[in-house]
C-alpha cells in the first residue's frame, strides 16, 4: 500500500513537471506555429535535419540554440549541425543540376554547364523536327491572339508568323538548323522582353516551345527522357547561377524560396517538385532567432560562462544532450 501511494504521488509529480516543461518549451498562446508536414518531408528528402527550435518555431529554444552556438564547449557541436545541414542544401542544389558536390563554387557550376551543354549538342544532332499539324496549330493560336487585338495587333508578331509558316512549309529541318533557329528565336524573345515588348517576347517564346516540342517528338524514348532531364537541369543551373542564391559555395535557402516564388505559384499549389522546390520550402519555413539576446535565461547563462573550463564542460554536455 505504501509503494502504491508513493507511486501515485510520483506519477502525479511527474505529470505536473511534464506539463510545466511543455509550457516552458512551448508557451501557451505564443502564436509560433510548428512547421508543416510538407516542410518536414522536404527536409527528409534532401537529408536536412532541422533543429528543435526550427521545428517548433519556439523562441525559448531558439535563444538556447543561439547560446550553445556562441559559447565555448557547445559551439563546436552546434557548428557541426549547421555545417551538416548546409552540406545537405548544397548537395541538393548540385543534384538539381545533375552534379555531385557539397561545394557549389565555380568548379561545380562550370562542370554542370559543360555537361548539360554537351548533352544538348548531342540531342540536337540526332533530332529531326517534323513541323506538322502541332507546329501549325501553335502558330495559329499565336496569330489568333494577335488578330484579336484589332488595331493594336503587333506587326512584329505578324512577321514572326510568316517566318514560321515558311519554316513549316519545308516539313522538317535538320538538327543543326533547329539548333541555330532556336537560338535566334530565343535571343529575339529575350531582346523583346528587355525592350519592354512583352507581346512580341511571348510570341517568340511560344514559337520556341512549339519548335522544341517538334524536336522532342522526333527522338527515341530514351532520348526523350534525356531531353527532359537536360531541360530540368538547365533550369536549375540558371536559377542557381543567375538568381543570386549561391555565395561562397553555399546555397541560401531563403533566396532560393524567393526565386521559386517569383517563377510561379508551384510552392502554394504543391506543383513545384524536385530538389530546388524542397530547398525553397525549407527557406520559407525555417527562420533564425529574432533578437537572440533578449532572453534573460541566455544572459544569465552567459554570465555563468565566465567560470571558464567548468562551464565549457557543462556546455558541451548540455549541447550534446540537447
Amino acid at each position: 500500500l505504501g509503494r502504491a501511494v508513493a507511486g501515485a504521488a510520483g506519477g502525479a509529480a511527474g505529470a505536473g513537471a511534464g506539463q510545466l516543461l511543455a509550457r516552458v518549451l512551448k508557451p501557451a498562446g505564443a502564436g509560433a506555429p510548428a512547421v508543416s508536414k510538407e516542410v518536414m518531408d522536404a527536409a527528409g528528402r534532401i537529408g536536412y535535419k532541422p533543429t528543435p527550435a526550427q521545428i517548433t518555431q519556439n523562441a525559448f529554444l531558439g535563444n538556447l540554440e543561439n547560446f550553445f552556438s556562441k559559447n565555448p564547449g557547445s559551439a563546436g557541436t552546434m557548428q557541426a549541425v549547421a555545417e551538416a545541414n548546409q552540406s545537405a542544401l548544397n548537395r541538393a542544389g548540385a543534384k538539381a543540376m545533375g552534379e555531385t558536390s557539397e561545394d557549389l563554387g565555380e568548379t561545380a557550376f562550370a562542370a554542370a554547364k559543360s555537361r548539360i551543354g554537351n548533352e544538348f549538342t548531342r540531342l540536337s544532332g540526332v533530332t529531326k523536327p517534323q513541323l506538322g499539324d502541332d507546329f501549325l496549330n501553335s502558330l495559329g493560336k499565336i496569330d489568333a491572339a494577335n488578330k484579336a487585338r484589332g488595331p493594336f495587333a503587333n506587326k512584329s508578331v505578324d512577321g514572326l508568323i510568316d517566318k514560321g509558316l515558311d519554316l513549316a512549309a519545308k516539313g522538317n529541318v535538320s538538327g543543326q538548323a533547329y539548333k541555330e533557329i532556336r537560338t535566334e528565336l530565343a535571343n529575339q524573345a529575350q531582346a523583346a522582353f528587355k525592350g519592354g515588348d512583352a507581346t512580341t517576347g511571348a510570341a517568340y517564346k511560344s514559337v520556341v516551345q512549339a519548335l522544341d516540342d517538334a524536336a522532342k517528338g522526333s527522338l527515341t524514348a530514351a532520348d526523350k527522357k534525356a531531353w527532359d532531364t537536360a531541360r530540368q537541369q538547365w533550369s536549375a543551373f540558371k536559377t542557381l547561377s543567375k538568381g543570386n542564391v549561391a555565395e561562397a559555395g553555399n546555397i541560401s535557402a531563403p533566396r532560393v524560396a524567393s526565386v521559386v516564388r517569383r517563377n510561379g505559384d508551384g510552392l502554394r499549389t504543391g506543383a513545384a517538385q524536385g530538389e530546388l522546390a524542397d530547398i525553397a520550402r525549407l527557406g520559407e519555413a525555417v527562420k533564425g532567432v529574432q533578437n537572440p539576446n533578449s532572453s534573460n535565461l541566455v544572459n544569465q547563462l552567459a554570465y555563468q560562462n565566465l567560470l571558464g573550463p567548468f562551464m565549457m564542460a557543462a556546455n558541451k554536455g548540455a549541447a550534446a544532450a540537447y
